[in-house]
């Protein structure tokens, strides 16, 4: 994992398993790139065998709607207790990256003053969302046409909230 990023390892480890059981890989989903500051991952303190923690990061990896992410977190969750928040961060990411793909996003990243969700459209102007829902939001969303997407404003965030208002602007896309 600290030769290749983690979405690299669990993409591999996903194909590896694929493989070994005779699987075909379904249409490959929309790749996602989420570049949060957010500290998310499966613990050693949390899930202290390493084995069955690197399971779950492939599990994980595979999910690809947000009922399995459930049931695998629910798994994780009766397995070894409450989810610390780092836990507890990286199933919410887990389900980003899900709702992400279906709602035709390229990359969610974080800068200094705000997050960019950028969509695989060509022109904005097409786009379907709810703007009245999107202005009573309780932080500052704007439309932008370079990269085609929004621009969620962080003032009055903090880091383990982005997850969640990106997750509140995808839900008002259609």
């Amino acid at each position: 994992i600290s030769a290749v990023s983690l979405e690299v390892y669990t993409e591999l480890l996903a194909e590896e398993i694929a493989k070994l059981k005779g699987e075909q890989r379904a249409a490959e989903r929309p790749q996602v790139t989420l570049d949060l500051s957010v500290d998310a991952r499966l613990s050693p303190t949390y899930v202290q065998d390493d084995d069955e923690r690197v399971a779950y990061y492939g599990r994980f990896a595979e999910t690809d709607s947000l009922a399995e992410v459930s049931r695998v977190a629910k798994e994780l969750r009766e397995a070894h207790g409450p989810f610390p928040p780092e836990v507890k961060a990286f199933v919410e990411l887990t389900r980003l990256r899900i709702l992400a793909g279906a709602k035709g996003v390229a990359t969610v990243k974080e800068h200094m003053t705000d997050v960019q969700i950028s969509l695989h459209v060509d022109d904005v102007d097409g786009l379907d969302y709810d703007a009245k829902k999107m202005k009573q939001l309780p932080f500052s969303v704007e439309l932008t046409r370079y990269p085609p997407g929004f621009s969620i404003k962080k003032r009055g965030l903090r880091t383990e909230d982005l997850p969640g208002a990106v997750t509140d602007v995808l839900y008002l896309l259609t």
